[in-house]
């Protein structure tokens, strides 16, 4: 197969693992939504990029704002000063200040907006296999919460313009990072279907469904990945990432997915110290333990009980 890169002439055939994604032409026409919903008092907001105001991805986001009896408030990623991504420093383990605080208005439009808003939707296009780098860079600064969860129980709606039903790697990332966050998945809607009266119905959906799951508190039951991942996360926490994130320790102590269960041997505040897990452990764990700090290896340090 390589060689088929070097051939001259006739390209040798080969099968491809991810064949291009079909290109879309047709263009959405929004109506008007033929009843408002009463947000009953829950703040929606929008955050999209959006370049191109004669898009399908505009005519969602149009559609959507005005199916609320109060519109729902609009952030244009595109039109912010948010243009400095992630740098993966580390700087803000330490007490959740971004390297970045002063030079862009990312935090307080995070702090003052998202976090506020009881409905998310997170509108973009699909560019090249996921969605724009300014979504991306937004997704990305979030991290100055380090791990703690955010979303606190929001519906978070998607609206993504271009082939999702293509692209299954992008919805399960999209959906992971809302129910990491604690929020809830409240639906999808694509310009894929071939019918403006179509995607209308969909919107209508959506913005019918997230008001009546935030007035209900809805959060879907946990999946496998998600405790199996919440599970690997306590570990880490517990234990070396303590250093790196000090801040988030305090915190994540008193989700439910950290309390550990008072009833186990040599509980200690949550986490097992050396000693008395190595004086209740097996024979062989002591045989271990000594090894370790016989040739200058730390203990075995802070280790979650339960599982």
């Amino acid at each position: 197969m390589i060689l088929a890169f070097f051939a001259r002439g006739t390209a040798t055939p080969y099968c491809r693992a991810y064949p291009p994604a079909p290109t879309e032409s047709f263009v959405y026409r929004p109506g008007k939504p033929a009843g408002k919903v009463d947000p009953a008092g829950k703040k929606v907001l929008i955050v999209a990029d959006l370049e191109n105001n004669i898009s399908n991805l505009a005519g969602m986001i149009q559609y959507l704002k005005l199916s609320f009896a109060e519109p729902a408030e609009l952030i244009n990623l595109a039109e912010t000063d948010i243009r400095l991504g992630c740098r993966g420093c580390l700087i803000c383990g330490a007490e959740n200040h971004c390297f970045y605080e002063k030079r862009d208005s990312f935090r307080e439009i995070f702090e003052e907006k998202v976090k506020k808003a009881h409905i998310l939707i997170i509108a973009g296009e699909i560019r090249d296999r996921f969605l724009s780098a300014c979504i991306k860079r937004f997704m990305d600064r979030s991290f100055y919460m380090n791990h703690v969860p955010y979303f606190g129980g929001k519906q978070v709606g998607l609206l993504i313009s271009s082939p999702l039903g293509h692209n299954p790697n992008i919805r399960e990332i999209l959906e992971s990072y809302i129910r990491m966050h604690d929020g809830n998945p409240a639906g999808t809607v694509t310009d894929e279907p071939t019918s403006s009266g179509e995607i209308d119905a969909l919107l209508d959906k959506l913005a019918t469904d997230t008001i009546f799951l935030s007035g209900e508190s809805f959060l879907a039951p946990p999946s496998f990945p998600l405790v199996g991942g919440r599970k690997v996360f306590r570990d880490f926490i517990a234990g070396s990432g303590q250093l790196v994130f000090p801040a988030k320790l305090s915190v994540l102590q008193g989700k439910s997915f950290l309390r550990l269960s008072p009833s186990k041997k040599g509980y200690a505040g949550g986490y097992i110290d050396s000693a008395k897990f190595v004086e209740n452990s097996s024979p062989e764990a002591r045989i271990q333990q000594k090894d370790r700090q016989g040739h200058g290896a730390p203990p075995i340090e802070a280790c979650p009980l339960n599982y």
